[in-house]
């Protein structure tokens, strides 16, 4: 349910920043944290009842004091959501954050490194180049994985 009202924010904003609009972007902010924080005042009450509400259902006593003692548990998730998704969706629409769902490749640390040793015997200079047997991303990313090619 929060979620749905919560997704319009990312619309709101979005097209604010579109339009040059920036003083709107803080208050679709300030709105709808104040509306998904009234959402929750009934969630928050729905879920502190919902052994009775379960047993009413028909569930077991057992399952329903189990299910219950889950549910107290997330009534503070309500009010740290309804505080956390607008300024989530506010940051993305300005840009300053990537969404929660994408983050870059790990890089790996023999793919970009390169040096020069010198041959003693012969007296020039061959350049070695450091890689990897793993891919980029792959498993194996320790600098032990890499290997020396001449």
């Amino acid at each position: 349910m929060q979620l749905g009202m919560g997704s319009a924010v990312e619309t709101l904003c979005g097209q604010a920043y579109g339009a040059h609009k920036y003083d709107m972007l803080g208050i679709y902010l300030q709105r709808s944290t104040i509306l998904l924080m009234a959402t929750g005042i009934p969630l928050a009450v729905l879920y502190a009842f919902s052994r009775p509400i379960l047993v009413l259902l028909g569930e077991s006593p057992e399952i329903a004091t189990a299910a219950a003692v889950f549910v107290y548990g997330l009534i503070p998730q309500i009010f740290a959501y309804a505080a956390n998704f607008p300024i989530q969706k506010f940051m993305q629409a300005r840009g300053i954050m990537r969404p929660a769902h994408t983050s870059p490749r790990p890089r790996s640390p023999c793919t970009s490194s390169s040096a020069t040793s010198s041959s003693t015997a012969s007296g020039s200079a061959s350049s070695v180049r450091r890689s990897c047997s793993a891919s980029a991303g792959g498993s194996s990313s320790s600098p032990s994985s890499c290997c020396f090619n001449a």
